[in-house]
């Protein structure tokens, strides 16, 4: 279920629609809501406690998609299906009090969450959480009742006493992500046509308590939009027995570069908002007794100019 998440963003609104013509089931790992006032992007308390009961369940058990803007309705054998499309208007303005809201909606913080929109429009779409399994569970909903969910089949249910008691008896494994900063790597190229690179320094960071041996990163995908760029991707790293990440530290791993092809305006770099694409990088991390993390990053022009000292300069209208 965690290739649908991959599936949605690269297939746009079209793969969302085939999701409700073909009456697409909710099931362990995939869940279907309808924002409440859906013509603004506010976070409502309706909003809010579905958000914690959804990522705590997701969470406490085996991961999941949940999908903001469809109506889901059961179908002849009792399961909810994807029948009503209700896209989001203001997305992104909900996707910014979402994403303020995930690090409050559960205890303990539940920091392996990715959020991403498909829009139906230039305003409106449709809002994408991945939530993967926590190593760190049981997570308790800090919204309404304040309980410790989970997911049976296609229903997010109150988990019991002792589903409660055995997670918290539950052996403690590391937890691993990725942490990226951008560095200046040289210059290249004459004054019409200078060429900035820059490097992408990914590390493995370790937020559990617990240290992290046998440390991997994989890229499986590395996505430029512009030709002009290009990225140097080393071989996968595979940590040995002496390559430990020991708890709220982390390791270097692997460099990418990119060049960015940049203007010389009065002594300055200088490129036009909205020409650089952003860098995309989808990778599985993990380390020995934990399970495989797979994740998005994506870069964008506001990270990546700050960090090499270019000025963006907005398009002349005329």
């Amino acid at each position: 279920m965690m290739d649908l998440f991959e599936q949605l963003l690269a297939g746009g609104e079209a793969a969302v629609k085939r999701l409700v013509d073909e009456r697409f089931q909710e099931n362990v790992q995939l869940e279907f809501k309808s924002k409440t006032k859906r013509e603004n992007g506010e976070l409502t308390k309706e909003d809010r406690e579905n958000l914690g009961k959804m990522v705590s369940a997701f969470a406490n058990s085996s991961g999941g998609v949940l999908i903001w803007g469809i109506i889901a309705r059961k179908n002849e054998d009792g399961i909810d299906c994807a029948s009503e499309l209700a896209p989001i208007e203001e997305l992104e303005k909900f996707r910014g009090a979402v994403e303020r809201a995930v690090s409050q909606v559960v205890m303990p913080r539940h920091e392996a969450i990715e959020i991403a929109v498909v829009p139906a429009d230039q305003k409106s779409g449709y809002l994408l959480l991945r939530v993967q399994r926590s190593e760190r569970r049981p997570h308790r909903c800090e919204v309404g009742d304040k309980q410790y969910f989970k997911r049976i089949g296609d229903s997010t249910v109150a988990m019991e006493h002792y589903d409660i008691e055995d997670s918290f008896k539950r052996f403690n494994v590391p937890f691993l992500d990725v942490e990226i900063s951008i560095s200046d790597a040289g210059t290249s190229g004459g004054p019409d046509g200078t060429i900035r690179r820059a490097a992408l320094n990914l590390s493995l960071s370790n937020p559990s308590a617990v240290s992290a041996r046998y440390p991997y990163l994989v890229l499986k995908k590395v996505k430029h939009a512009n030709p002009l760029l290009y990225s140097q991707l080393n071989n996968p790293f595979r940590g040995g027995a002496d390559d430990i990440v020991h708890p709220t530290l982390s390791l270097k791993v692997i460099e990418l570069v990119r060049q960015i092809r940049v203007k010389n305006v009065d002594g300055k770099h200088v490129i036009r908002k909205g020409t650089l694409e952003p860098t995309i990088i989808a990778y599985t991390c993990g380390c020995l007794n934990s399970r495989p993390r797979e994740a998005r990053i994506e870069i964008t022009e506001a990270e990546f100019c700050p960090a090499l000292n270019i000025d963006v300069q907005e398009e002349q209208n005329g």
